[in-house]
């Protein structure tokens, strides 16, 4: 995760690419990581800002995730439990924009 990055020295913010999850038998995972918020090393599961994305969806696409990695997106609901299999924190930060 974005965390293990940080710790490596991974200090710009943007997408990274995890390896596989050989255990669970995933392939190698775009994220993207915030490396200035906090401390840094934040894996983002999800982003709303451009608004061209519809999060109307069904289950299958929440299991699997959509959008783009680089605009709006859900990295998917699979990703999220391969990516909190191990201690893990959740930040939540709301925006409103009109």
């Amino acid at each position: 995760d974005c965390s293990s990055l940080y710790q490596r020295n991974y200090r710009i913010s943007g997408v990274y690419k995890l390896p596989p999850d050989e255990f669970l038998g995933i392939p190698d995972l775009e994220v993207f990581c915030d490396m200035e918020t906090d401390g840094g090393g934040w894996t983002i599961i999800q982003r709303r800002k451009v608004g061209l994305t519809s999060f109307n969806r069904d289950w299958k696409q929440y299991k699997e995730g959509f959008g783009n990695i680089r605009g709006d997106f859900w990295l998917g609901n699979e990703n999220i439990y391969r990516l909190s299999r191990r201690p893990t924190v959740l930040r939540v930060e709301l925006e409103v924009t009109n």
